[in-house]
């Protein structure tokens, strides 16, 4: 008899506009009966306050531990960062009290954190009895497991998982790029001095300067603390063709992409896999960005983008021109981002890889897979 096991997962505010919310709510796991999403935050709540927000935790665990007696498996989402690894630990204690597996799913990390925790024997202690010791891992790229694996973790059951992205049947990338008239590049993150808005600012305007006939124009698409920042840094340095959009929602996000012709995100951030990435693969976009994370397992240099390590701007011109001005180098990669997102990122797929690891971890034989597995 094939019995599904039933599977709680923590998943963060359901509006948060980016992260692991988005990732859930286009997967959509809890349409099936055996799922159900916990919600660390509804809606309406508000972090301002620290007494209340120790409230609100206290409250979340409390009925976490009513809740989780009726699920076999408990599917924790968390990232390496201090606040994150405090809070969700109380989640993991809590199954492990109740008596259910656990699977934990990577989404942030923080290379700080990562070294002191090498470095300290005490919190090594704790993470390897705690995040450590579960039936299961879900990361974004094979360099988190080879991390985890360096910071104490023995066991193997790992499954490699990247952002889903929703089909769009509607687009069509050789309509896209045979009516090119402006070429558009597209900044598409919070707006953040450790995204590299500022590399990505400053390498625009020696672009224009230098192509004044290429009809460049730059996109900036979110929000964030540095906003207010690049209005005053556009307007100071006479900056033209760039446009704000602000936070915007998925429909209209999707449009910009469809209109975009490049990606230039020379993020130091510490990220995972940063889901703009694999967005703008699908619709067909070269990638510019750094040597960070996951990343790399996505971008070759020549063959879909380049990456760099660096944070000089003058470092990343060549390699936008090298794009922006060599159309036969724009289409190859352009096709190969298309391709290899439509074949690695669809719904069906990584729904299946999460059903097979609840099914491998409820089974007590967990698989090996990688993304290219299929």
């Amino acid at each position: 008899m094939n019995i599904e096991p039933k599977v709680l997962v923590t998943v963060g505010n359901s509006k948060n506009p980016g992260g692991i919310a988005n990732f859930y709510k286009t997967i959509y796991l809890n349409q099936y009966y055996q799922i159900k999403y916990f919600y660390l935050y509804l809606d309406k709540e508000s972090e301002n306050n620290i007494l209340s927000t120790s409230f609100r935790l206290i409250s979340k665990y409390l009925s976490f531990y009513t809740i989780i007696k009726e699920y076999d498996i408990a599917q924790i989402n968390t990232s390496l960062k201090i606040k994150a690894l405090l809070r969700d630990v109380v989640f993991l204690l809590i199954s492990k009290m109740r008596g259910k597996k656990v699977i934990i799913f990577w989404h942030g990390w923080e290379n700080s954190i990562e070294d002191r925790l090498l470095k300290s024997i005490f919190i090594r202690f704790f993470f390897r009895y705690t995040y450590g010791n579960v039936n299961g891992y879900i990361v974004l790229g094979d360099i988190f497991k080879y991390k985890l694996m360096r910071m104490g973790v023995k066991n193997q059951n790992f499954v490699l998982i990247p952002p889903v992205i929703p089909p769009d049947n509607n687009f069509d990338l050789k309509e896209k790029n045979n009516k090119i008239k402006t070429f558009n590049i597209l900044f598409l993150s919070r707006i953040e001095k450790e995204k590299g808005i500022y590399i990505v600012l400053k390498a625009f305007k020696h672009l224009i300067k230098q192509h004044q006939d290429m009809n460049l124009f730059l996109n900036i698409v979110g929000e964030g603390k540095e906003k207010s920042s690049i209005k005053y840094f556009i307007k100071n340095n006479k900056i033209s063709n760039v446009k704000i959009f602000g936070f915007v929602d998925t429909n209209k996000k999707n449009e910009i992409l469809k209109k975009s012709h490049l990606l230039f995100f020379p993020t130091h951030y510490p990220e995972g896999l940063p889901a703009v990435i694999l967005e703008s693969m699908y619709y067909g976009l070269p990638i510019i960005s750094s040597v960070n994370a996951a990343i790399p397992e996505w971008i070759e240099n020549e063959k879909n983008g380049y990456l760099l390590e660096s944070v000089n701007y003058r470092d990343f011109i060549p390699y936008l021109e090298n794009i922006i001005l060599n159309r036969s180098l724009f289409l190859k990669m352009s096709e190969n981002n298309y391709k290899k997102v439509r074949k690695y990122c669809n719904t069906e797929r990584i729904t299946n890889k999460i059903f097979t690891l609840h099914k491998e971890v409820f089974n007590k034989n967990m698989p090996k897979q990688s993304f290219n597995s299929e």
